[in-house]
């Protein structure tokens, strides 16, 4: 795999998209009351997808630079999970 192609700003705009999916199924499993066993095997699952970038890097910079990127949408990740609650 071309390592062009985590950097790109298609699989960035991908990510995002990602990420808002990720906050919707999240969101909806803690407004439909699920069992704490299925969020928490929904939570590792999403987390395992987050991360896919760092296993997908194969030189030390870019997996640094994956890595980085990974904590830009576990932030992006967090404020559209919290505006949802919030905002409503």
């Amino acid at each position: 795999m071309s390592q062009e192609l985590l950097f790109s700003d298609s699989f960035q705009e991908y990510r995002k998209k990602e990420i808002e999916e990720g906050v919707k199924v999240v969101s909806k499993m803690f407004d439909d009351n699920m069992s704490p066993d299925y969020i928490r095997g929904a939570m590792n699952m999403l987390k395992k997808v987050i991360e896919v970038p760092s296993k997908l890097a194969i030189t030390p910079e870019a997996k640094l630079r994956a890595v980085t990127n990974i904590q830009r949408d576990l932030k992006l990740f967090q404020v559209q999970f919290l505006r949802r609650y919030v905002e409503e």
